[in-house]
């Protein structure tokens, strides 16, 4: 988001090409090599303990719903769909190879858009 931020906002006033791509190259390689940190963190905890999830706000909250008429046995439910972060074995291959990937994009972008005035 900084380098999308830095370049989007300021890249016309930006008159270097190298600062740019040095910029969004930056970016990206370190949200990879962030990644690449808390994939490891993940992986020195045992096997039962590998997720973590930190929960920024219940987006959708919802009350308590009764699922049974009887009362001795009367069960009940809620529903909340939470806005989180979630780290688990999944989605560290996936933030991987999402980042990885892009790093590698952005480096070949940069040859490959050099001299375009867009």
């Amino acid at each position: 988001m900084v380098g999308v931020t830095i370049n989007g906002l300021f890249g016309r006033r930006i008159k270097s090409e190298k600062v740019i791509a040095l910029i969004a190259c930056a970016t990206i390689l370190t949200s990879f090599v962030l990644s690449v940190g808390a994939v490891y963190e993940l992986a020195q905890r045992p096997v039962e303990e590998r997720h973590e999830e930190i929960t920024l706000y219940e987006w959708i909250p919802s009350g308590v719903a009764h699922l049974t008429d009887d009362s001795l046995h009367e069960k009940t439910a809620t529903f909340s769909v939470p806005f989180a972060f979630l780290l688990d074995p999944l989605s560290a291959v996936m933030i991987l190879v999402v980042t990885g990937v892009g790093s590698l994009i952005h480096i070949y972008a940069v040859g490959y858009m050099r001299g375009d005035a867009g």
